[in-house]
């Protein structure tokens, strides 16, 4: 992984989107303009993982293993944020009280692969890409 420390100070960075087959994410998103003179380094060996503000600037190389690579993306959240592209967004309350309503109660798996996961796979994937458009 490579970083730009500091990079999540500035807010949010504008994303252009496009259909890079060599870009692993949903909407093969890249930010333009980054300096890589100032990339910092971070080798994640296999099992580690990186934790980081959402808005750094950050990537990886291409994944030479013979195994997938995988990425989490977990947002924490106030329960009186609101999703504002979709009434039916999920989240799962991980401490206190919800107050206000705005996500659908989402529950954490209780066994591996259940026989109606396929089915929820797609359901949430059509999910995504109405609240995040598409290509």
């Amino acid at each position: 992984m490579r970083f730009i420390p500091g990079s999540h100070r500035s807010g949010l960075r504008d994303q252009v989107t496009g259909d890079d087959p060599d870009n692993v994410l949903f909407q093969s998103q890249t930010i333009e303009d980054v300096n890589e003179e100032e990339a910092v380094y971070s080798t994640l060996l296999p099992g580690r993982a990186s934790l980081h503000h959402g808005w750094a600037i950050h990537a990886s190389g291409p994944n030479l293993s013979d195994d997938r690579r995988i990425g989490l993306n977990v947002q924490y959240i106030s329960p009186k944020m609101k999703q504002t592209k979709d009434a039916s967004d999920s989240a799962i309350l991980i401490r206190g009280e919800d107050r206000y309503g705005h996500f659908i109660a989402d529950q954490p798996a209780t066994e591996w692969l259940p026989e109606q996961a396929s089915a929820r796979l797609r359901a949430l994937t059509e999910k995504y890409v109405s609240i995040a458009g598409t290509q």
